[in-house]
């Protein structure tokens, strides 16, 4: 192993600390081996046992990494594995106060607030967290100078194996990870996730916010296929389509809403999301009057795939928290303490209905910011040179969202304003 000169100052009783941390984490929250741990990118078996059995003084830095890099790649909970990651590094840095803090974040585990933004289109993560975050400025104040280029590293890797969409404001100079996210490698490399970087604020420190990928994209068929946590091609994406279609017939039928009526018959299983000619016959457009078209039927996912399918999309959609509308109007006087006063008081609508976005402060709009209300659909958006305000829809509005069926030229349509989805014809479908 490889040691670090400047290693060997070091606290012995941290490192012995950290030794045991280590063993905690891997033992009892990855429940692996030393080999498994090994093959996940941790350290060799031999030094993983020197460190956790607090017999070697010396960790470096490239060490440290190995470690973050394996709970972060391995660990199933996001929150925790960042937490996690961190901790190593505070450990390996010898600050007690970021330790204590981050161990208190930890644990208090019912709305976890450190936050990069997790993808809440992922079936497995659905938690967003539109809690009080903590914000560099605030955890740096706990940090020793060396938190800062750690994180550079732990961001990147986040995002990278849990699918995070991130927001950072600020100015680059101020915080390595904006350089590292920015990097055109680190950016082609990728698989999962994705991030925005928004102006420039020389009178702020950089902060971090959670931006919901989904439920501000307008065209779901564009959210499905952008969300790699789906990976939904539009193959994958028409049997969701249909389980719509099914709801949206029960809902007219009972009164009720449609993300309920299809919350019953998920629970009744595959069969209820069978197809019938009457469900196909549904008018294209209001004008034209139902007909049977048995040849579609062929055209149609089966039953269990719809079923299949639709249960893991469409579950978080079934629970208020999961999506969250902010509709807040920034200016240069706005304040994290407003944002969040306002956010808190917006209250939660009907997740069917759901349109939401985070937007702040900035001094500048030039192209990053504008690029991303375009490429997210939201046209409600004022921007001036020191405010950006957002509005919800006007009821009525003519944005629809759109899923292909499958069949071309007919997609399923919801127009603002109304709660139930419908066959349309489209053109480009």
């Amino acid at each position: 192993m490889t040691a670090n000169p400047q290693a060997t100052t070091r606290n012995p009783v941290a490192t012995a600390e950290l030794g045991v941390w280590i063993t905690v984490l891997r033992e009892n929250h990855l429940n692996l081996t030393h080999e498994q741990f090994a093959e996940a990118g941790g350290p060799d078996i031999d030094t993983q046992r020197l460190i956790e059995h607090g017999t070697d003084k010396q960790i470096d830095p490239e060490t440290v990494r190995k470690y973050q890099h394996a709970f972060l790649t391995r660990l199933d909970d996001p929150y925790r594995s960042l937490f996690d990651a961190l901790l190593i590094g505070c450990q390996y840095e010898d600050n007690p106060a970021a330790v204590a803090r981050l161990k208190m974040e930890r644990i208090e585990a019912d709305q976890p607030n450190f936050v990069v933004g997790i993808d809440v289109t992922n079936p497995t993560f659905r938690e967003p967290i539109y809690g009080d975050a903590i914000h560099l400025d605030a955890l740096a104040t706990h940090l020793p100078d060396a938190f800062r280029a750690n994180f550079a590293y732990v961001l990147p890797e986040i995002v990278r194996h849990h699918r995070c969409l991130v927001l950072v404001r600020g100015p680059k100079a101020e915080h390595p990870a904006l350089l590292t996210l920015r990097d055109a490698e680190w950016r082609d490399a990728k698989p999962n996730g994705d991030f925005f970087y928004v102006g420039t604020a020389p009178q702020e420190n950089t902060y971090l916010y959670p931006l919901d990928p989904i439920a501000n994209i307008r065209n779901l068929d564009r959210a499905l296929k952008r969300s790699n946590a789906l990976g939904a091609t539009r193959d994958e994406a028409t049997p969701l389509a249909w389980a719509i279609i099914i709801a949206n017939s029960r809902a007219q039928a009972s009164s009720t809403p449609a993300i309920e009526a299809w919350s019953d018959l998920a629970a009744e299983g595959p069969h209820a999301f069978t197809v019938s000619d009457r469900t196909v016959a549904m008018p294209d457009d209001g004008t034209e009057p139902p007909r049977p078209r048995p040849p579609l039927q062929s055209q149609i996912p089966d039953a269990e795939t719809i079923w299949r399918t639709s249960k893991d999309i469409l579950t978080p959609w079934r629970d208020d928290h999961t999506l969250a509308t902010f509709f807040i109007t920034v200016t240069d006087m706005t304040s994290r303490e407003n944002i969040i006063a306002q956010r808190q008081q917006t209250p939660t609508p009907t997740p069917e209905l759901t349109e939401s976005v985070w937007a702040f402060n900035d001094d500048h709009y030039r192209g990053n910011l504008v690029d991303v209300l375009t490429d997210q659909h939201i046209t409600t958006a004022t921007i001036s040179a020191t405010s950006l305000t957002l509005n919800p829809p006007p009821i009525g509005a003519s944005t629809t969202h759109a899923l292909p069926t499958g069949i071309r030229g007919r997609a399923v349509v919801r127009s603002e304003g109304t709660q139930l989805w419908r066959v349309a014809r489209i053109s480009e479908y």
